[in-house]
Formats: C-alpha cells, structure tokens, sequence
C-alpha cells in the first residue's frame, strides 16, 4: 500500500512533460554553417522556447513538454518547420532556403 501511495504521488508531483528531453541539430545555409548567434524558437502548446546556434550553427535547447511544436527562426521571415518533442532527445538537421522574398526550412 505504501508503494502504491508513493508512485501515485511521485506521478502527482512530477508529471510525464517534466520529462521531456533536448531537441538539438544544425541549421546550415548553402551547404555551410549558418554562423553563430542566430536566433531559434521553439513553440509548443504550453510555451516557447528560445535558443540560439554557436559558431558551427549547431543548438540544443531544452524543450519541458512532449508533443507538437513548431521550429521558427525569428530573424528570417516564413523559416518555420513543424516539429515533435518527445521525453528522449531529438535531432533536427535544417537547410535554411531563401525563395524570393522569404526562407523555407528544408530537414536533412
């Protein structure tokens, strides 16, 4: 009974979505690194998530929630590619692609 008692209110206290894990990857531009510095958000249903890449146009942000999201670059108009979190970590490779007056992000 104490066991039971005690898993119940360990699940109560920490739900399944504190659990979620780190969704990394690289974000590249013409075949080459995006460069360091550029702005990266990711929007989940209970909130968003910044984050930035580092000189090899690599990120890793932590994500507290699973399910559907959306990955954008704020600083490159129409950059957005839908996304999931999972409690594992995940890896998304993007190539950031200028089509006339915006960008598109393809996944590797």
């Amino acid at each position: 009974m104490k066991i039971c008692t005690f898993v119940l209110l360990t699940i109560l206290i920490f739900p399944p979505a504190t659990y979620a894990g780190k969704i990394n990857g690289t974000l590249r531009q013409d075949g080459r690194s995006v460069g360091h510095g550029v702005s990266i958000q990711i929007t989940c249903a209970q909130g968003a998530y910044p984050g930035t890449t580092n000189e090899r146009g690599a990120y890793s942000i932590y994500v507290n929630e699973t399910g559907n999201c959306s990955f954008e670059l704020p600083g490159f108009s129409g950059a957005g590619h839908p996304i999931n979190s999972y409690r594992d970590p995940v890896r998304y490779d993007f190539e950031l692609i200028r089509q006339s007056d915006c960008y598109v992000l393809r996944r590797r």
